[in-house]
């Protein structure tokens, strides 16, 4: 039993890294990547370390199976509640 989509915000070292394992065990199904900026996203998709990515978070959550964070902290206080406001 895996994954069927996980959503990293945040997709650089950490995420990035933590998205590349997962994709790599078969665990995660797709890997949606959530960023500030679009260079670093295309990146990740041209590396293969996310299957797609977004810069709306309304539509990166919705209908998500998990969601990890991998932000600094700050950034992490200010998008929980953008998070949570937008779990069904």
């Amino acid at each position: 039993m895996g994954i069927d989509s996980l959503l990293i915000i945040g997709v650089g070292l950490i995420g990035g890294s933590l998205a590349r394992a997962l994709k790599k065990s078969d665990f995660v199904r797709e890997v949606i990547g959530f960023g500030r900026s679009e260079a670093n996203l295309r990146r990740a998709l041209d590396l293969g370390v996310i299957d797609r990515w977004t810069l709306d978070l309304n539509d990166a959550v919705a209908g998500i199976d998990v969601i990890m964070l991998a932000t600094p902290v700050a950034a992490t206080k200010q998008l929980l509640p953008r998070v949570a406001a937008n779990l069904g």
